[in-house]
C-alpha cells in the first residue's frame, strides 16, 4: 500500500475495495520505473489530522476515549445546533471525555492542532 494518498484540497480520499500494483503490460516511465496504480472507490473524504487521532467507542455510552499520535491538540464537543459544550486542551497520548451527562443523540467532536482540524460524528446512546 502507498504510504501517502493523493490529496484533494485539504482532504484525503478514503478508498474501499483498494487494489494496487503495476500497470498491465508492465508499462514504464522514461527512467524505466514501473507505473503504479491504485484503484477503488472513494467512499468518504477525511481530514488529514484524523490520521493521527482515534476516537472510540462510537457509539458511546459513558466514556469517550481519544488517542493522539500528536504532542498536543484541542478538543471541542458540539451539539447539532452548533453549541460548544466542551473545550479542552489535549496533551499526551491518551484522554477521555465523560459523556454520561449528555442526552442521547449525535454530537460533533472537533480536533485541532496548529493549522489542521477535523470533525468526527459521535453517537451518544443510552446505558
Amino acid at each position: 500500500m502507498f504510504t501517502t494518498l493523493p490529496k484533494i484540497g485539504t482532504l484525503t480520499p478514503v478508498f474501499t475495495g483498494v487494489t494496487e500494483g503495476l500497470t498491465p503490460n508492465n508499462c514504464q516511465t522514461r527512467d524505466h520505473t514501473p507505473y503504479r496504480y491504485v484503484s477503488g472507490t472513494v467512499t468518504a473524504m477525511q481530514d488529514p489530522i484524523l490520521h493521527f487521532v482515534r476516537i472510540y467507542p462510537n457509539p458511546v455510552r459513558d466514556l469517550l476515549r481519544i488517542d493522539l499520535d500528536l504532542p498536543a491538540a484541542e478538543l471541542e464537543l458540539h451539539d447539532l445546533k452548533g453549541r460548544l459544550l466542551v473545550s479542552q486542551e489535549l496533551n499526551g497520548p491518551t484522554h477521555s471525555l465523560d459523556m454520561s451527562g449528555y442526552a442521547e443523540g449525535l454530537y460533533l467532536v472537533k480536533i485541532s492542532a496548529g493549522p489542521l482540524s477535523g470533525w468526527v460524528k459521535v453517537l451518544k446512546v443510552a446505558r
